[in-house]
C-alpha cells in the first residue's frame, strides 16, 4: 500500500474539517487563516484581546474559548458558538484600548444560516468601573431564546424593565449589514443598515430616558465583540458571525460641544 506524504494527509484533514463543518450545520465560509496568539489579535488595524477561561462567567454565563475566534482567509473576524470537549463554548474580544466619544461601525458578512434563538451577538462598550452602569451601550443581535422576539435592540444601560432605554426590530441579516452606533455626551445614535432596509434609533439626556442618568460619560470603556448563549443554554445548532471590517472615527470637536 502506497504510504501518504504529509502534504496528502494535510489535504485530507482539511477536506475532513470542511465535510464535519456541512455535517454541523456551517455553510462553506473560508477556512481560519490563524487562531489567536497569546490571547490577541490584529483586525482592522487594531489589537483585540480574546477572553478564554475555563469556567462560566458573565454574559451568559457562558465558557469562552479562543478556539472560537479566528481570522479567515479574507482577514475577516470570525465568531463562532461551538460544542468542544462536550460542552458548548463561545466567543468574545474587546479592543485592547479606549476610544472614547465617536462612530463605532462595523460591517456584517451576510448570514447564510440565522443564529441559532440561544445565541447573542454582541457589538458594545463596557467599562469594569461599575459607575454609569458600566458604561454600557449595546447593540445585539438575538432572539432570547423566542422565535417571536424581534432580532435587533440597541440599549443603553441600564435598560432592564425600561423600555424608554432601547429599542428592538426585526431586521433581514441574509444580506451584509452595516452596523453603528454615534457616540456623543448628548446623545447616542444607533443604526443598521443594508441594500434591503435600515433602521435608526436615537437615545438622548432628555425626558424619561435620561432617569437614573442620560448618556453615559466615557471613561475607561473598551469596545467588544462577543457570540454568546443566552442564560448558558445548549443552543440546536452551532452559530457564526463574521465581521467584515470594524472602523472608528473619533467624534469632532463641534460634536462635543
Amino acid at each position: 500500500m502506497a504510504r501518504l506524504g504529509s502534504s496528502h494527509l494535510l489535504l485530507l484533514l482539511a477536506l475532513a474539517i470542511v465535510v464535519l463543518g456541512k455535517g454541523l450545520g456551517y455553510p462553506a465560509y473560508a477556512a481560519p487563516l490563524s487562531q489567536p496568539d497569546k490571547g490577541s489579535l490584529e483586525f482592522s488595524g487594531y489589537r483585540w484581546l480574546v477572553i478564554s477561561q475555563e469556567e462560566k462567567r458573565g454574559p451568559g454565563p457562558t465558557v469562552f474559548d479562543a478556539r472560537n475566534v479566528s481570522l479567515d482567509t479574507e482577514g475577516r473576524l470570525v465568531l463562532e458558538t461551538r460544542r468542544i470537549s462536550g460542552r458548548w463554548t463561545s466567543a468574545h474580544v474587546f479592543l485592547s484600548e479606549s476610544l472614547g466619544y465617536g462612530s463605532y461601525e462595523i460591517r456584517l458578512a451576510a448570514q447564510e444560516f440565522p443564529l441559532d434563538k440561544r445565541a447573542v451577538f454582541g457589538f458594545f462598550t463596557w467599562d469594569d468601573d461599575p459607575a454609569f452602569a458600566n458604561r454600557e451601550i449595546d447593540i445585539e443581535l438575538a432572539r432570547w431564546n423566542s422565535s417571536a422576539n424581534a432580532n435587533l435592540h440597541y440599549n443603553v444601560q441600564p435598560s432592564e424593565g425600561r423600555p424608554e432605554r432601547g429599542s428592538s426590530f426585526e431586521f433581514d441579516f441574509s444580506s451584509p449589514v452595516t452596523l453603528r452606533f454615534d457616540w456623543l455626551p448628548g446623545s447616542v445614535s444607533f443604526s443598521a443598515v443594508s441594500e434591503r432596509e435600515s433602521f435608526q434609533w436615537t437615545f438622548s439626556d432628555m425626558g424619561a430616558q435620561a432617569k437614573p442618568f442620560g448618556v453615559p460619560p466615557k471613561g475607561n470603556e473598551k469596545l467588544g465583540l462577543n457570540l454568546w448563549l443566552f442564560r448558558g443554554l445548549s443552543p440546536k445548532a452551532p452559530s457564526r458571525i463574521i465581521v467584515e471590517r470594524f472602523e472608528f472615527t473619533p467624534a469632532s470637536m463641534e460634536g462635543l460641544r
